[in-house]
């Protein structure tokens, strides 16, 4: 009998006790045989280290402290770099794996460098919530790293990838959360494959769904001042994930100019009402770039292209 490939589950902890236990016990659950558990652990300062000691001493669980917290980034790539096995599925601290999970990524992952697949959205009584926030026009598939400039659609729980994009894995940029930066890689690199089932319970607490604000008891003024610092927030982010893609040694030299460019034009909208020509080379390359959308692609253009200028009009209007 052919022996089973080795899977890497490397667990991301920080001060994750609550639900931490029942991540693991769905891990070890799996119908895929052949695992290694590896868990990182951020500097916790609860009782998550505890639990990671306990599973290491009753299923051999591997576990890493780090003395002092490191951030997220840091603490991934340190996970990824204990891994052996031949394919490495991230694990998140507090979600549930479905018992089939690797035995259906592992089967459908093909010739594709990773697959992902759908998740579904529970709280923190287990309980399943609405699905609709997570859903999305178009999952990427194939090799489109254009398509991950401005979105991303893959989670570190619901994907598994090949030991071979490790290599470009060493080091995280602290810019851009390790899932997306993964993505833009594997895509960057190869091809990427996707499963339209889920596959895991994902746990959204309170704080990460999205409700509608609520007016601060403050005056027009500093409402205003922090709306404008808010956009000019947004923009220093697209910029600084644009050149940390550019960074990347696999990138071919067309689509680093195109990312330049677009670095570029981004720039000018700390300045600006509207940038047409941003407008432009957004076009360009829509079909690639606004891949995650069947439509309404102009309206995505044109709101990336609105300059500082523009929302501070509309604060007076």
């Amino acid at each position: 009998m052919t022996k089973q490939p080795l899977i890497s589950v490397p667990i991301f902890t920080y001060n994750g006790a609550e639900f931490l236990e029942q991540q693991i016990e769905s891990i070890y659950a799996q119908t895929y045989e052949n695992i290694e558990v590896i868990a990182c652990d951020d500097g916790s300062t609860d009782e998550t280290v505890n639990i990671l000691k306990k599973y290491h001493n009753s299923h051999n669980l591997k576990y890493f402290v780090h003395e002092k917290n490191v951030g997220v980034s840091q603490n991934v790539a340190k996970a990824f770099s204990l891994c052996t096995g031949d394919f490495i599925a991230p694990s998140d601290q507090d979600d549930i794996w479905k018992p089939e999970k690797l035995t259906t990524l592992i089967k459908h992952i093909h010739n594709h460098i990773l697959i992902y697949s759908l998740s579904t959205p529970i709280d923190i009584n287990n309980k399943i919530l609405d699905a609709t926030f997570l859903s999305r026009e178009v999952y990427i598939q194939g090799k489109n790293n254009l398509g991950f400039l401005f979105e991303n659609c893959i989670s570190g729980h619901n994907m598994m990838f090949k030991k071979e994009l490790l290599k470009h894995l060493k080091v995280l940029p602290s810019t851009i959360y390790p899932d997306w930066w993964i993505a833009f890689v594997a895509a960057s690199y190869d091809s990427i494959g996707y499963f339209n089932e889920s596959l895991v319970y994902y746990r959204r607490h309170a704080s990460q769904i999205t409700s509608q604000s609520v007016k601060q008891n403050s005056n027009f003024f500093s409402r205003s001042f922090v709306k404008d610092k808010n956009k000019k927030k947004t923009i220093q982010d697209i910029i600084n994930r644009l050149q940390s893609f550019n960074n990347l040694d696999i990138l071919d030299n067309k689509t680093r100019q195109y990312i330049l460019d677009l670095e570029t034009e981004f720039k000018k909208l700390f300045n600006l009402y509207y940038n047409k020509q941003l407008e432009q080379l957004l076009e360009s390359k829509k079909e690639k770039v606004f891949a995650m959308y069947d439509k309404n692609t102009s309206r995505h253009i044109k709101k990336l292209a609105r300059g500082i200028w523009y929302y501070r009009a509309r604060l007076y209007i």
